[in-house]
């Protein structure tokens, strides 16, 4: 694939001198493309899908290997599950069994995943740009975190047309529509943790009753 690329992109720019391709915009999972512009010479734009607090601790990955707080070799293994990682006074704190890469039961999936976060760092250190679905004033901290980040959100998939249009592999579920219709207007607190906490149900208990005593 980077043969193919450097090919297509050597044969558009010599077939037209009006449309030169000037930049590459790619995803971080194919950071290679990203590679293959660097050694062109043309610019390079990462887009990543994580969360800018995700994306702000890849960003430190190296730094907190550097430091001791992370091993390199067996990701993660120098702290103990409630140490924590605070990469700013402004960011939320991190415990181990809350890194992306976290499978302490099922080491080679954790070192694989740690493999991977470590891939993703070398992309974005060679992007000239990030470019996030968001925007600066929904994560403030994490954002000032990640250097060059552009946020361009948010941007939505589909149109007003098609209700099916919004590409998502789960099915829709509007239950809840019925029970919010009955609740006083502003009572209703929605909370969004993002898809790498994982909660019990004593969990869910616990706040239920702080939230209604």
């Amino acid at each position: 694939m980077p043969g193919c690329l450097n090919s297509l992109i050597e044969k558009v720019n010599a077939s037209n001198d009006c449309e030169q391709i000037k930049c590459v915009i790619a995803d971080v999972s194919v950071g290679w493309a990203l590679e293959v512009a660097e050694q062109m010479g043309t610019a390079r734009a990462a887009v990543i899908r994580s969360s800018p607090a995700n994306l702000a601790l890849f960003f430190h990955i190296p730094k907190l290997v550097e430091a001791g707080i992370l091993d390199s070799t067996d990701a993660g293994n120098a702290m103990n599950d409630d140490e924590l990682i605070l990469l700013s006074e402004k960011s939320l704190p991190w415990k181990r069994n809350e890194y992306k890469w976290s499978y302490p039961s099922q080491p080679q999936i954790l070192k694989m995943t740690f493999g991977r976060a470590s891939s993703i760092v070398q992309s974005l250190e060679i992007a000239n740009w990030v470019l996030y679905n968001s925007f600066n004033e929904r994560h403030p901290p994490a954002c000032d975190l990640t250097p060059y980040i552009l946020t361009i959100g948010p941007l939505l998939t589909g149109n007003n047309h098609s209700k099916h249009s919004a590409i998502n592999f789960w099915p829709e579920d509007s239950t809840c529509l019925s029970w919010l219709d009955k609740q006083a207007r502003g009572s209703v607190i929605y909370v969004a943790f993002g898809s790498v906490a994982i909660f019990i149900q004593k969990f869910w208990i616990i706040n239920d009753l702080a939230l209604n005593p």
